[in-house]
């Protein structure tokens, strides 16, 4: 899926099961939907392993792939 990153917000949380301190980013995007006039607003959690190989700045746009429970397997930037 493509989208433009609108906002970011640094975010840390305890794990629930562990207790373990997760950090990343909240990261906000548009997008156009077949269903939708205008666009889509949704926010994607980015833990610090998925920034490792890129980190989404304001306006970028970006091809998002999601795995099979609905998370983010990945993030790019588009280079069209």
């Amino acid at each position: 899926m493509k989208a433009q990153v609108v906002g970011i917000r640094s975010t840390n949380f305890p794990a629930k099961e562990t207790g373990e301190v997760i950090s990343g980013l909240t990261v906000y995007i548009l997008f156009e939907d077949e269903n939708v006039q205008g666009f889509v607003a949704d926010r994607l959690f980015l833990s610090d392993n998925k920034l490792a190989h890129f980190r989404p700045c304001l306006n970028d746009i970006v091809n998002i792939e999601y795995n099979r429970f609905g998370k983010v397997a990945s993030i790019q930037k588009d280079e069209e």
